[in-house]
């Protein structure tokens, strides 16, 4: 229906548009029949033609009749013949003729003689008064500032008036040249110049003044074109979103039928307006499929974190790098390293960078993400940025001796020993008793010639616990400097300090093993008063034997194995509770007879 409405109404609107221009004609409709008749001007035509207000000053008056009369009434005496009178013919017999010319002087001496007994109070005096006033006044027209905005279109018009176009609009130019900011000059200059002229200049108004609605509509009114109207409203309306809005809102509700409107507003609004929009076009059109639809759509229309991240690669491409980095860390639902190594993936490594920053803005002190995105700048970034990232890294996780040693490496292979060494100092700060730094420090020193620091670094590296790698680099060394004496003894240390390591080892694990299997007997048999014996005596540590017999006496009671050695008060004490306890168990009895403990 509204389909057929708008084709109904565009005819109607047409029909009545032709009417109006059959009765209200341009003037160049006047025109036409003598502009098609200057195609039979010849070129010398075209070349004779003057000049605007070239014959302005060349103006010439007739004299009236009245002032002839007058004056020749003072001197000469008409007297009227009773008979008539009678015209001389040309062939008359004394052959008279009249003399116009000798009229004419006549009439000039009389003027002349005239005039010169006319006083000095007379009129003439006070013309030449007013001629006076009336030059200081053009002159002070002429020294009029055209660098002031009126002034400039004072003296447009002056000329104008005085029919010197062009004069006018080189004035007028020169006042728009000096103030482009005043739309008043802009005007003028519209108005002096021909259409072709004027639309130049309207596009160098709006484009000093694209505020000023004015001279908006001024540019509207210079186009004949119906699409070309269209258009420079298009381009004001594109400049400025929020009249645009204001433009649709008042339409829509003038027009509350219209569904381009609704639905173009609809586009211009943000989300959370965009609901109520579509609510108010439901109830003006409810039958509309359009409306139904773009409501549907809305309840869809919220995008996804891949959707954010494909838009936040967009925007990479197009080289808006701050743009890309701001929708990563707006977007919705938590990022995860997947997203950046598909990222990676594509090529799109500044997304990658921010998918990990918002990241670790989150996970602080995630390793693996650090050591992510180390890798990114080390394999697709500079060296700057590699070392940036590792040296937030090892502020964030300091205990990590991994991360320290890579910005060790990378330090090293941009040949900068230097700062290698001082990254590792500060690494020792954090924790020296690991074996992977002592031995990237003697690597760092022997690849420098620094042999005696070396030597000094893997002393202190074989003194600390554990460290059995140092055994093994020593005698490494010790084989590249040739010194045979001094590698058979580190190797023979080394053995006997491996095997005392092994065997420590092995008897540390054999102990937490029967610490595994005796928590899962006590379980098994929680009254058991051997086990628990047997768990303090052997198992546990000094310190920890006295909290564990009070429990274990809790939950045993009156077992004879519960006494502790050298403990003499406490036993008797225990075992005379165990005697009133159970006095039928011989086992108290003898073992408390016997002093079997």
């Amino acid at each position: 229906m509204e389909k057929r409405r708008k084709s109904r109404r565009e005819a109607r609107e047409k029909a009545e548009r032709k009417e109006y221009e059959r009765k209200n004609p341009k003037i160049q409709h006047h025109f036409a029949d003598l502009n098609r008749g200057l195609e039979t001007l010849a070129d010398d035509d075209w070349v004779n033609l003057p000049e605007e207000g070239q014959d302005m000053r060349q103006m010439f008056y007739p004299t009236l009749d009245s002032v002839f009369v007058n004056y020749s009434g003072s001197h000469f005496e008409t007297s009227v013949q009773d008979e008539g009178t009678c015209t001389v013919s040309a062939d008359t017999v004394d052959g008279t003729m009249t003399n116009f010319g000798e009229i004419r002087n006549t009439k000039t001496k009389l003027l002349a003689a005239r005039l010169d007994r006319s006083g000095g109070d007379s009129v003439i005096s006070d013309m030449h008064i007013r001629t006076t006033q009336t030059a200081q006044r053009v002159g002070d027209i002429e020294r009029m500032n055209t660098k002031h905005g009126p002034g400039g279109i004072a003296a447009a018009c002056l000329e104008e008036v005085a029919g010197r176009m062009v004069q006018a609009r080189s004035l007028i130019a020169q006042g728009f040249e000096h103030c482009p900011k005043t739309e008043e000059v802009w005007l003028e200059a519209m108005r002096l110049n021909e259409p072709t002229n004027a639309k130049i200049i309207v596009e160098d108004s709006v484009r000093h003044n694209p505020k000023s609605v004015k001279l908006w509509l001024q540019v509207m009114e210079l186009e004949t074109e119906l699409s070309v109207k269209k258009r420079k409203e298009a381009i004001k309306l594109e400049e400025d979103l929020a009249d645009t809005k204001i433009l649709l809102a008042r339409a829509a509700q003038l027009v509350p039928l219209s569904i381009e409107l609704w639905l173009t507003l609809a586009g211009l609004e943000t989300f959370e307006n965009i609901q109520a929009l579509l609510n108010n076009a439901h109830k003006a059109i409810p039958t509309s499929p359009e409306v139904w639809i773009a409501r549907a759509r809305l309840q869809e229309a919220v995008p996804t974190r891949e959707d954010w991240i494909k838009e936040a690669e967009k925007c990479e491409e197009e080289g808006a790098v701050e743009t890309c980095q701001a929708i990563i860390r707006e977007t919705p639902g938590q990022l995860v390293m997947d997203d950046a190594q598909t990222s990676i993936s594509r090529a799109k490594y500044e997304t990658a960078r921010a998918t990990y920053a918002c990241t670790l803005s989150v996970f602080r002190v995630k390793k693996s993400i650090w050591r992510a995105a180390a890798d990114l700048e080390k394999n697709h970034g500079t060296k700057e940025a590699c070392w940036n990232v590792l040296g937030q890294v090892v502020e964030a996780c300091p205990q990590s001796e991994v991360l320290w040693l890579m910005l060790v490496k990378e330090k090293q292979q941009a040949g900068g020993i230097t700062g290698a060494r001082i990254v590792l100092g500060k690494a020792f700060g954090q924790g020296p008793n690991n074996e992977d730094k002592w031995l990237a420090a003697f690597k760092l020193q022997a690849e420098n010639t620094q042999h005696a620091t070396a030597r000094e670094l893997l002393a202190t590296a074989r003194r600390e616990e554990g460290m059995d790698r140092a055994w093994v680099k020593s005698v490494a060394f010790k084989c590249q400097q040739g010194n045979t004496d001094a590698v058979l003894d580190f190797k023979n240390a080394g053995i006997l300090f491996r095997a005392r390591l092994a065997s420590a080892r092995i008897e540390r694990r054999a102990n937490s093993q029967a610490k595994t299997l005796m928590d899962k007997a006590l379980q098994k048999c929680t009254h058991s008063g051997l086990l628990c014996a047997e768990s303090f005596w052997y198992l546990e540590h000094c310190t920890h034997c006295l909290p564990r017999l009070f429990g274990a006496i809790e939950k045993v009671g009156n077992d004879h194995m519960l006494y502790v050695e050298k403990k003499l008060p406490h036993a008797n004490s225990w075992f005379a509770k165990a005697m009133l306890a159970d006095p039928d168990y011989g086992d108290t009895w003898a073992w408390y007879d016997t002093g079997g403990y």
